[in-house]
Order: C-alpha cells, then structure tokens, then sequence
C-alpha cells in the first residue's frame, strides 16, 4: 500500500511540476513570478523543476518493480529538502511581507503549496528508500549554496537596480545588507532542520536497509 501511494504521489509531482511551470511561464507575470523564460529564475522554478525530475526518476524505477538506489534517494532527498524550504519561506516569511493570497495564487499555488507538500509527505511517510546517514543531510545544502551564490553574483556584478528590474527579486535586502545576511543565516538553519527531520522520518517508515 505505502508504494502504491508514493508511485501515486511521485505521478503527482511528475505530472504537475512541467504544468505549473509553464503556467508560470505563459503568464502575464506578478509579484514573485515571471513570465516567459524568465520564470526560471526563481529558486522556487529551480527547486521545483529539480523535484520533478528526481521523482520521475524514482515512479520509473519502483514501476519497474527494483529497490531505489542510494544514488536516486539521495537526489530526490536533496530535491525535497529544497522544495520543503521552498514552502517554509513562503509560509514563515514572504507570505507575512507579501501576503498569502499572492503566494498562493496561479502557478505558486502549485510551486509553493501543492508540489512541495506532496513531496514532504511521500518522501517523510511513503518513500521506501536506504536509509541515509546523519552526513547526508549536508547534501541538502547543495542547491541552496549553488543558488545563493550566483543570486550574491549577479547583484554585486550588475546591482541591485529598480522594482521591476531589480536583481534583488526576492527582496532580502529590503532592509540593509545586515538583515539580509540574517535572513541568509535562518535559511541554513531551516534547510538543516528540514533535512534533519526528514532523514528521521523516512528512517522510521523505510524498510530498506541500503543499497549502492
């Protein structure tokens, strides 16, 4: 039953993540969204566009009925950690700058709600998967350093410029350098707790023991 639900769950994300990109893509654009190639800017795009792959790879594998590899569950372990701190910004910080009903409107309803929920509880309750070791979770960093670094990058090479054209998109520096550094610092943090927490629940419902 737990597979049948995750096969179900991983179709889900498979299916909606393209879908909601181009949504996104085929909109008139907004506050947080970007029509056209754009979009993809976002490390939400990203984040999501990485969870979709990863879990088309996983309903390929269990549909041809073998044990996901360590290599697979690592992939789509980072993937749910970035789309999980993805729904943990816009829950804990941008839908209070923002406002809810833009985060959760159009596509972003799809990238910032459903998508990210679908993969936390498929990979926390129902993806059978090795079980990871407590070093593992420093993988999780990975898309955010990636990203961090070329956001840091494009904003000390071209500036910061002016809303709509900024470079500073997500507005982290809408309060000084210092505050954005700050923020910086909790998304760390949280990214680490999320991987934390999720190795610890997919270790407590897993029945696979390993795997190369």
């Amino acid at each position: 039953m737990k597979k049948r639900i995750s096969i179900l769950l991983n179709i889900f994300i498979s299916v909606f993540v393209p879908y909601a990109w181009l949504k996104m893509m085929l909109s008139a654009g907004g506050l947080l969204s970007s029509s056209g190639w754009g979009a993809i800017k976002y490390f939400t795009v990203q984040s999501n566009l990485f969870m979709g792959a990863t879990s088309l790879l996983a309903l390929v594998i269990m549909l041809t009925g073998k044990s996901v590899p360590r290599w697979a569950a690592r992939l789509k372990y980072i993937a749910t950690v970035a789309v999980a701190l993805t729904f943990t910004a816009v829950v804990a910080f941008l839908g209070h700058v923002y406002g809810y009903k833009m985060m959760f409107s159009g596509a972003n309803l799809w990238l910032h709600l459903f998508i990210p929920v679908a993969a936390i509880v498929d990979y926390a309750f129902f993806f059978d998967a090795p079980r990871l070791k407590l070093s593992d979770t420093f993988l999780a960093f990975i898309p955010e350093i990636s990203y961090g670094a070329l956001y840091l990058i494009n904003l000390l090479i071209n500036g910061r410029g002016e809303w709509p054209n900024t470079n500073d998109w997500y507005g982290f520096l809408n309060w000084g350098s210092y505050i954005g550094l700050a923020i910086s610092a909790g998304m760390f943090l949280t990214t680490w707790g999320i991987a934390a927490g999720l190795r610890a629940l997919n270790g407590r419902t897993s029945r696979s023991p390993g795997g190369a």
